[in-house]
């Protein structure tokens, strides 16, 4: 697990758009029966109200998606859109499958 935390101050009303970007650590895709495994759990912080929230997940290239949990909101090339509510701990989860046929 990693904990990503930041601060800043908003005035009341209004809205800002965060966005966290990182690369992950060797180990963090797991490879299960033949296929890539890629999971993500993002846990909502107690006591917080409910928000909605936008995971972006790019499969590397010369990659064929496999399947994914939840459905995506889009899928455009190798990069997967999911618009979750973080009303709950949410899961995502993509499996792939590298150099499948038809692919460099």
């Amino acid at each position: 697990k990693a904990a990503l935390g930041l601060f800043f101050v908003l005035p009341p009303g209004e809205q800002k758009e965060v966005i966290l970007s990182w690369q992950l650590p060797t180990g963090v895709v797991q490879h299960e029966a033949g296929e890539l495994r890629y999971r993500l759990l993002v846990q909502k912080q107690s006591g917080t109200p409910a928000m909605p929230i936008r995971i972006t997940v790019t499969v590397p290239p010369g990659s064929s998606i496999v399947g994914t949990r939840p459905f995506p909101t889009s899928v455009q090339a190798k990069t997967l859109l999911f618009d979750l509510f973080l009303g709950t701990d949410q899961e995502v989860e993509v499996a792939f499958q590298k150099g499948a046929a038809g692919e460099p």
